[in-house]
């Protein structure tokens, strides 16, 4: 059945596209609404849409010519790769404001109230594990190298030093986020 159905598609027969977007969709959306909270409802949809294109696209390029698996699955497999790719743009693209903040040079003069920043850093520090604590400052404020800190911390390398740091920004990131939504 999967064969013919890409066959029709192939040969220009589109109302079984559309009969695939039409029934993968409240799953997909659903799916990504559970699992990609921080990706909202206008990208979701976008990336519905794409998804469905590069479905076509496989087929008519001949990338896709037989499916042991459902549509279903496939469309929300290709979906999910753009989502997880979008989230973590998402998450990179926070954590180089969050890393700009932290590089400004302390004379700046922009109007920022930075009584209410040092107050936001000193809490957000406050409530920080000391492993976080001493990673992020050795990195920001002391600018030691991953090696550097790993060596230093007794971490068996630079790469745990990094999956540690970016946990903590994620969790900066979290709390800001939390508290912006409270006020």
């Amino acid at each position: 059945m999967n064969q013919e159905v890409i066959e029709e598609i192939k040969n220009g027969n589109l109302k079984y596209l559309d009969k695939i977007y039409l029934e993968v969709k409240p799953a997909f959306l659903s799916y990504a609404r559970k699992s990609f909270q921080r990706i909202s409802t206008e990208e979701v949809e976008d990336i519905y849409q794409d998804t469905i294109i590069d479905l076509y696209k496989n087929i008519q390029r001949g990338l896709l010519t037989e499916i042991e698996i459902s549509f279903s699955s496939y469309v929300i497999h290709i979906g999910k790769m753009k989502l997880i790719r979008l989230s973590e743009q998402k998450q990179r693209n926070q954590h180089t404001e969050i890393e700009e903040i932290a590089s400004l040079p302390a004379d700046t003069t922009e109007s920022v109230d930075w009584i209410k920043v040092e107050k936001l850093v000193e809490f957000i520090f406050g409530n920080m594990d000391e492993s976080c604590k001493d990673i992020l400052e050795l990195y920001y404020f002391k600018h030691l190298s991953m090696d550097a800190i790993a060596q230093k911390l007794g971490y068996k390398n630079a790469d745990v030093v990094k999956s540690k740091k970016h946990r903590c920004i994620n969790r900066i990131s979290e709390r800001v986020s939390k508290m912006n939504n409270e006020n």
